[in-house]
């Protein structure tokens, strides 16, 4: 079973890079009016078709059809995921936006709507399974997973096509000379992973009941919230790289306290989940806020979005490796 659980989350990893790769690193100023509706449609077919992945099938079927379906979704995301960010930093940049609030909009429109994912994606099965009292699993999931096709088809209208871009000659090569240790730094910084599972389970006592686990974890995922919306009124007053490391400092902090008292605060359930929630909630309010802005905006307007997009994918490239 871990071996499944490790296939799993790095299929859709896999998959993300992939996205990235083809749709943030390439010249996305060319891409045609209609690739918006394909990624939206993508998404709300994998959503879709992952909720019927379910029945009497043996495990390994079950598991084979989830990597295909999680593969589709981590191109969607992937892709989305680096055009859809530099679009929203570049709409914070233009007339009736005060400059010293740029960054505050740039935060909550990004990570903090993501983080905002994190506790719906919880909250939706732990409510669905105290509906159903922790029985009929395929209807949780199946309901879990279709559901998520809804938000996915809120937007499907194509953007505005820029020809102001399609006959001009780049520098890519002049950029990366420019920019390398920008690019390498913040592509490093993209890398970090938090893996959980082990935590987790202490937090649950180890139980397997599915309204323990994700009421626990919705309860952490809080944390995200937490975090990115307190950093978000900070990034502009401090500045996205102090602002950074400031919140990297206090998260070492805490999780060095958390080490060195590990097995006094294990016992005490409500302690941990609370020490591990304002950890991860440390790494929403510096890095996870700061690291999108910073990779947004060092590059040039030109590059803008493959600079942003290199550094997801050389990160989570990165990730992908350290599952394994």
């Amino acid at each position: 079973m871990q071996y499944y659980s490790k296939l799993l989350g790095s299929i859709m990893l896999a998959g993300t890079v992939f996205g990235m790769l083809v749709f943030g690193c390439s010249s996305s100023r060319l891409v045609h009016m209609g690739s918006a509706v394909i990624l939206a449609l993508l998404l709300s077919v994998a959503c879709g078709a992952w909720g019927f992945v379910f029945g009497d099938s043996d495990i390994a079927t079950v598991v084979d059809w989830l990597c295909v379906w999680r593969f589709l979704l981590g191109i969607g995301v992937g892709a989305g995921n680096t055009s859809a960010t530099v679009s929203v930093l570049e709409q914070t940049e233009k007339e009736g936006i005060s400059e010293n609030a740029q960054n505050w909009w740039s935060v909550l429109a990004t990570n903090s709507l993501i983080d905002m994912g994190f506790v719906a994606s919880m909250f939706v099965p732990f409510l669905l399974s105290c509906i159903f009292g922790g029985k009929h699993l395929n209807v949780v999931w199946g309901l879990s997973v279709g559901l998520s096709v809804i938000p996915t088809c809120l937007w499907c209208h194509p953007p505005k096509r820029d020809d102001a871009w399609e006959h001009v000659h780049i520098p890519y090569w002049l950029a990366l000379k420019r920019y390398w240790k920008s690019l390498l730094g913040l592509s490093l910084a993209c890398g970090l992973v938090i893996y959980s599972s082990m935590i987790m389970d202490i937090v649950t006592g180890g139980s397997s009941s599915l309204i323990i686990v994700f009421g626990c974890t919705l309860f952490i995922n809080l944390f995200y919230i937490l975090g990115s919306v307190l950093g978000a009124f900070l990034v502009d007053e401090h500045g996205p790289k102090n602002l950074m490391i400031v919140g990297l400092l206090m998260q070492a902090i805490v999780g060095l306290g958390i080490g060195a008292m590990h097995d006094a605060v294990a016992n005490h359930i409500a302690a941990y989940a609370i020490a591990y929630g304002l950890f991860l909630g440390l790494a929403e309010f510096g890095p996870g806020n700061c690291i999108c802005v910073l990779a947004a905006k060092t590059a040039p307007f030109a590059v803008r979005e493959q600079f942003y997009g290199t550094a997801c994918v050389i990160g989570k490239a990165g990730a992908l490796i350290g599952i394994w």
